[in-house]
């Protein structure tokens, strides 16, 4: 029967935290991975194998280090379950599931990560405008006539009429 158990390094001398390990034994076999996460040994329940504390977050500050460490032996249970399926699993094919479970997740986050820079990169219409009223872009290397300013001014307050009438965004993605 396949077992998921936890164990801490032996402290490190310079921060005195260990890291912690995800043991599974199937099959006779033994697969040992690290968490990459760690922790004080005062603040962890051998007997119960997790974290003393449930608030106690991974050093990112984005997951709860019980909640992750209960993923990952759900993830090695569920590949041990689907590899069983096509003949004895070994360890390299739980180890690449786990791996997987890792990636997976760096990727989420990196792609949010991004995905929200783009977001503060991206020009907005109405900033776009005024930069157009400031005369800070300018027309074949010249200032644009105070006619042109005041032409813009007006379509600005057009646009925000209409958006506040409509309750209707008015962006690029929205024209």
């Amino acid at each position: 029967m396949p077992s998921v158990s936890f164990l801490l390094k032996k402290p490190a001398k310079t921060t005195g935290l260990s890291l912690i390990y995800l043991q599974f034994k199937f099959n006779g076999m033994r697969l040992l991975a690290s968490t990459g996460h760690s922790i004080a040994p005062d603040l962890w329940n051998k007997k119960k194998q997790c974290v003393k504390n449930n608030q106690t977050t991974t050093s990112d500050g984005q997951h709860y280090l019980n909640d992750l460490l209960l993923n990952m032996a759900n993830v090695v249970i569920t590949a041990y379950r689907k590899e069983s399926n096509h003949g004895d699993p070994t360890v390299k094919q739980i180890k690449k599931h786990l791996d997987d479970f890792f990636y997976y997740n760096i990727d989420l986050e990196q792609k949010e990560k991004e995905k929200i820079q783009k977001e503060k990169d991206k020009p907005r219409l109405y900033d776009l405008i005024n930069r157009f009223i400031r005369n800070e872009i300018l027309y074949k290397g010249r200032p644009k006539s105070d006619s042109t300013i005041k032409s813009y001014i007006t379509t600005l307050k057009h646009l925000k009429a209409f958006e506040k009438a409509q309750k209707y965004p008015i962006e690029f993605e929205t024209i």
